[in-house]
């Protein structure tokens, strides 16, 4: 393990990961100095993890020549991270999470990438990376033909910025995890994702969790998710999906069969929208999670999704919480509850309509290996 601190610096040559670690952000050009001069004690490099967690733009440029002989000013920190991966094309791992990177640390690491061939895993999430930086990206993506991971959740982006790496998605044909949560996607971006999808077979988890694709660009996901077939986890959480895209979606999942977690909390699809969710699980067997709390689902759309419960029977985890499903609603799932005997948690908090006979009866149902909250 290379690691690289302010307070007691040590290193370990010959090994292949090294973390870049500093707190103090007045010493943070001076710290990747010193981490350049000593990386290269490191005869083969997989991982590179850097948490700076300050790119800074005041700082004094230098310029700094890339592979196709263009010149850019950049700061000494953007400088080591060109020359840090430039010079390990082995890396496989590249994490620079929460590192506040910004438009010149974009364009250098898109100089850098297309050096980096076996790169598996790829985090920049928790960044100001803005569309026209994802642009620059963009481009140097489809050289990532290894990539099986890759991080941009919680970036400055909007649809504009989403369209344009959608069309790099589909060269990354051994994708497995994608994550853009936390991005204003809306329906557009969406749109744009649901045509790269049918390309990325290989994908096991999608997550597309706050970024305001509503109705309409859950309809468009819903299109392309039965050409997932290795999809295990969906995250389409705080999307204001109302009754039609739950629907669409809805028509999608019997197809889904691998899926192991569905995540629809915060989304508001009511009755209708868990009635039709409810005619699509049980062909879900292989589901473990279901969260579809905070979604104004009333007792007729628990008395469905209670039918539907039985067939379920990898289901450990049920979150129901913050719906109104009434009395009536949870005496259902308390007459399928002894037979889910796989479930370990179910979540009924902030249901205010259940009364005490709900409650009775589900804590009367209940198996003693399961957690209830009420």
């Amino acid at each position: 393990m290379e690691s690289i601190t302010l307070t007691r610096p040590t290193y370990e040559e010959g090994e292949s990961v090294m973390t870049v670690v500093s707190s103090d952000h007045d010493r943070t050009d001076e710290l990747f100095k010193h981490a350049v001069l000593r990386f290269f004690t490191v005869k083969e490099l997989r991982e590179l993890r850097l948490v700076c967690r300050e790119f800074k733009d005041n700082v004094e440029v230098t310029p700094v020549e890339l592979l196709d002989d263009k010149i850019i000013f950049c700061s000494p920190i953007s400088t080591s991270l060109y020359f840090m991966c430039v010079s390990f094309p082995k890396l496989t791992q590249l994490d620079l999470h929460g590192n506040i990177i910004c438009s010149a640390e974009a364009t250098v690491l898109a100089a850098a990438l297309p050096s980096l061939t076996a790169l598996t895993q790829l985090n920049l999430s928790h960044n100001f990376i803005r569309n026209a930086d994802v642009a620059v990206l963009a481009t140097s993506l489809p050289s990532l033909t290894a990539l099986t991971h890759l991080d941009m959740s919680e970036l400055s982006l909007d649809f504009m910025g989403v369209i344009v790496l959608a069309a790099a998605l589909p060269s990354l044909t051994a994708l497995t995890q994608l994550n853009l949560s936390g991005n204003r996607i809306d329906s557009a971006g969406a749109t744009a994702l649901a045509a790269a999808l049918p390309s990325m077979t290989a994908l096991k988890q999608l997550d597309l969790g706050y970024t305001s694709i509503g109705d309409a660009g859950a309809t468009a996901l819903a299109a392309a998710l039965p050409s997932l077939t290795a999809l295990m986890q969906l995250n389409l959480s705080g999307n204001r999906i109302d009754s039609a895209g739950a629907t669409a979606l809805a028509a999608a999942l019997p197809s889904m069969t691998a899926l192991t977690q569905l995540d629809l909390n915060r989304n508001d699809f009511g009755d209708a929208g868990a009635t039709a969710l409810a005619a699509a699980l049980p062909p879900l067997t292989a589901l473990t999670l279901l969260d579809l709390g905070c979604n104004h689902i009333l007792a007729a759309g628990a008395i469905a999704l209670a039918a539907a419960l039985p067939f379920m029977t990898a289901l450990t985890t049920l979150n129901l919480c913050f719906n109104l499903v009434g009395t009536a609603g949870a005496t259902a799932f308390a007459a399928v509850l002894p037979h889910l005997t796989m479930l370990t948690y179910l979540k009924f908090g902030d249901n205010y309509n259940i009364g005490d006979a709900g409650k009775v009866a589900l804590r009367g149902a209940a198996l003693p290996t399961l957690s209830l909250v009420l």
